[in-house]
């Protein structure tokens, strides 16, 4: 039966042959009879929750075209397939939400929808929407066995992204043009790894990807906010537009040899807070690829295993600290430009350069920690000592790296 606060469901059989119209403030779907007389509404007005058992085992919505309002099924084990082949909006929330059996959403003509929620459904493998599919509000994809997104990939314009958990996830391609935040986390096919495709954004607030094999975002050109891309299995990494990000972060990526920035001008953090971030990349020797950066607002942090780094030349102002810290020896190498930045007034903060430290690539997150010989070692005057710290878990080296960013 539907809840008080719904029209009885006569009233509604009556008004969907009357008119195909169903208007109330909210309604719950509590059975077989309820949920056949909603599949009969053209248009719906108000808010639709089904409850658990309402449809058994599959749900199709054959005749609805929109709802104004959210639509919701929630905590059911015996839903298998949910489909609504006319829908073309949805004006509220969509959300799926812990349906253990659920194998697959087909809503092939949907237009535009709001919030989009997709989560602890431990059985879903497909999402079929059609191309024309290419607005929405916040989309979270969580606990989930999908191979891929195809079934938001049209999509052009949305508010947020929050993919997470679906550990059969290959491949992430969307074709936004703009965003507000998106985060890629703990998603990883172990065969095919995780391809993530932005090839359309050109702008975004902030920017999280985990556990990728590959990642492109050819367009990206600003980023108000954090770029942070942790834990990946990259080899190459590349922004070939970007000129400048509130902050960039890239940490613990254990088989990155590669990284290209050629447009990057400028990272717009805060003084007190952390900037500009490459560390513990235990592959990569060679630290560079940013020849145009000049200005950074906020900390800089370099640590790991890189012999050099050849992108030094252009720094006109960093307000924070900027800390080396490298296992190879660099005491007569890097050090001494380091402190060159220091006295010539372009850091404005302290300063610390550590060569041959055993710890520089151990911390998780790439703080910048561990003792060494070098001839401008975190001794020298002006300079910030940074003791040696035990190799650290994953989830406390990355709290550390942002505890150590906020000074």
């Amino acid at each position: 039966m539907f809840s008080k606060y719904a029209a009885p469901v006569a009233a509604l059989v009556a008004s969907v042959a009357a008119a195909s119209s169903c208007t109330f403030d909210a309604t719950t779907i509590t059975n077989g009879a309820d949920a056949t007389a909603i599949a009969g509404c053209t248009a719906i007005k108000g808010n639709v929750v089904f409850a658990t058992g309402a449809a058994n085992p599959t749900l199709s919505l054959d005749q609805v075209e929109t709802v104004d309002g959210d639509l919701t099924y929630a905590k059911d084990d015996t839903l298998s397939a949910f489909s609504a082949p006319k829908l073309t909006q949805i004006t509220g929330a969509l959300k799926f939400d812990t349906l253990k059996s659920l194998s697959s959403i087909d809503m092939s003509a949907l237009q535009k929808s709001g919030d989009v929620t997709i989560t602890s459904c431990a059985n879903l493998q497909t999402v079929t929407t059609g191309t024309q599919y290419q607005e929405a509000g916040k989309v979270s994809i969580s606990n989930t066995v999908l191979n891929t997104l195809g079934g938001f990939g049209n999509l052009s314009k949305i508010m947020a992204l929050d993919v997470s958990g679906n550990t059969l996830l290959a491949d992430i391609s969307m074709n936004i043009n703009s965003v507000g935040s998106i985060l890629i986390g703990s998603n990883e096919e172990a065969n095919q790894g995780l391809t993530v495709t932005f090839d359309n954004l050109t702008q975004a607030n902030s920017i999280s990807v985990n556990n990728a094999t590959k990642v492109s975002f050819k367009k990206l050109h600003t980023a108000s906010g954090n770029l942070n891309f942790y834990y990946n299995k990259f080899e190459e990494f590349s922004l070939p537009n970007l000129t400048s990000a509130g902050g960039l972060a890239i940490n613990s990526n254990d088989k990155l040899t590669n990284l290209t920035l050629p447009e990057l001008m400028s990272i717009n953090g805060s003084s007190s807070g952390g900037a500009f971030s490459v560390s513990n990349n235990t592959m990569l020797k060679s630290l560079g690829g940013f020849d145009g950066l000049s200005s950074v607002n906020g900390s800089v942090i370099f640590a790991g295993v890189f012999e050099n780094i050849t992108s030094l030349d252009n720094f006109k102002m960093v307000t924070g600290t900027f800390r080396v810290s490298s296992t190879a020896d660099i005491g007569d190498s890097i050090c001494p430009k380091i402190k060159n930045l220091k006295s010539s007034q372009v850091v404005r903060g302290a300063w610390s350069c550590t060569g041959q430290s055993k710890s520089a690539a151990s911390g998780a997150g790439g703080s910048a920690t561990g003792e060494g010989s070098s001839s401008s070692s975190s001794a020298a005057a002006g300079s910030l000592a940074i003791p040696a710290l035990p190799t650290l878990g994953a989830g406390f080296g990355a709290f550390l790296l942002q505890f150590l960013l906020s000074f």
